[in-house]
């Protein structure tokens, strides 16, 4: 977005690491490039706030599918929820559940 069109909204640009590190909820609603790709990486995790929450409604690239699955099982990641997947279709169901 534009620094015109973010100032004619009333919308605060701030660099991605100061955006995730204040997120409650992180929700991605953008393409894929090489400057997304994996943007939601072990690093990025650990830098979000414990219990956040992220919702995927973009491509499934965005997110390293290991590091959120370790966020969820360590508890730092209260939960997500994606519309894609970085492989699809998905061929294996996920379950975080203490006993896996």
């Amino acid at each position: 977005m534009s620094a015109a069109v973010a100032r004619e909204n009333g919308i605060k640009l701030v660099a991605i690491d100061e955006l995730i590190a204040a997120s409650d909820y992180l929700t991605l609603h953008v393409g894929l490039t090489p400057q997304t790709a994996g943007v939601v990486n072990a690093r990025s995790l650990a830098a979000m706030k414990k219990g956040v929450r992220i919702i995927n409604c973009a491509r499934g690239e965005l997110i390293d599918d290991a590091a959120l699955i370790a966020a969820l099982r360590s508890g730092h990641v209260a939960g997500a929820a994606l519309d894609v997947f970085s492989v699809e279709p998905l061929k294996t169901r996920l379950t975080l559940s203490s006993t896996t």
